[in-house]
């Protein structure tokens, strides 16, 4: 959402007015609503990492 409100700022007011701290200001609500979905990511990417980890060096070693 935050890409889609800046291209109609970008198509109304100019690119450079998109990259200002005023236009971001405006999209500050849009920001923190990304903290959820990217905090799950985050967590999603670190629980497969610690399996990785696990299943590579703590696993079970073959008796030959």
């Amino acid at each position: 959402m935050i890409g889609l409100e800046q291209t109609r700022a970008a198509a109304e007011l100019g690119y450079y007015f998109t990259r200002t701290r005023e236009a971001l200001q405006d999209m500050n609500g849009w920001m923190w609503f990304r903290i959820l979905p990217d905090t799950m990511m985050i967590l999603g990417a670190v629980g497969v990492f610690i399996d990785l980890f696990m299943k590579t060096f703590m696993g079970k070693k073959a008796i030959a």
